[in-house]
């Protein structure tokens, strides 16, 4: 979205650890009271894939379903704190 966000690498490593198929699911809500869940598979073998390739599929994923419903997910101050150099480190963005 052009903002630096963190992610937490954990869900990866277990995904990659255990060959496990990562599954993202967003939950949208319909109307007052009603919401779906649609599983979209991220990736059926994670052992396969390149470092933080899973966390960037699930940016992606992310991403597209803010764009798609942002009304369900600005309710919170996600960037509130600002970018510091240390950052950079751990970074897998572009």
């Amino acid at each position: 979205m052009g903002v630096p966000t963190s992610f937490l690498q954990g869900p990866e490593k277990g995904a990659r650890m255990g060959n496990i198929p990562v599954v993202f699911l967003p939950v949208i809500k319909v109307r007052r009271g009603y919401y779906e869940i649609k599983g979209i598979l991220l990736d059926n073998n994670p052992r396969s894939a390149k470092e933080a390739e899973l966390t960037r599929k699930y940016v992606t994923a992310l991403e597209e379903i803010i764009r798609k419903y942002p009304e369900l997910y600005w309710s919170h101050k996600r960037w509130k704190n600002s970018w510091k150099e240390e950052y950079l480190e751990p970074w897998i963005g572009d």
